[in-house]
């Protein structure tokens, strides 16, 4: 009980951009089915947080509090790499098609990478994102069918 209690108190005082960060990255990952989200600290206060935050500020805190570090090549060094970010628009079409249209930007800077395995819980990942079968776990048709001779009468 104890242990529950103090880990509400800390959420309970972390910084409120972390907060918000934490749900728009968790609804990107609902929304879209991608592994990890490639995001520069600007595009996030313009197109997340709805620029009530400096990008400088978004940084520091996904990177003290979130441990969000920038993007690395295969040698491991910090580089710069075109990215292209996408994200819902709520459009009003009175009902005629999906309310909803996708928009994307794209840049080449510093990227921070949010890991989906952070944001949601193995529970929601599975059922957002069912595991594929492979070939050979699929039975062929002809095996499902029923044969003639298999087949009970009534009567």
């Amino acid at each position: 009980m104890k242990k529950v209690f103090f880990l509400m108190l800390i959420e309970y005082n972390l910084p409120k951009v972390i907060k918000e960060v934490r749900e728009k990255v968790r609804q990107f990952f609902i929304d879209f089915d991608d592994e990890e989200l490639h995001i520069t600290p600007k595009q996030m206060v313009e197109h997340m947080l709805d620029k009530r935050y400096d990008s400088f500020q978004t940084q520091r805190a996904c990177k003290t509090y979130l441990g969000i570090d920038n993007y690395r090549n295969a040698d491991g060094v910090k580089t710069n790499k075109t990215r292209v970010y996408k994200w819902k628009v709520y459009v009003d079409t009175n009902g005629l098609e999906d309310d909803f249209i996708i928009k994307k930007h794209k840049e080449c800077a510093q990227a921070l990478v949010f890991k989906r395995e952070k944001f949601l819980t193995e529970f929601e990942i599975n059922e957002l994102y069912p595991a594929k079968q492979s070939e050979a776990e699929l039975t062929p048709q002809a095996e499902l069918t029923p044969q003639v001779d298999d087949i009970e009468t009534p009567f």
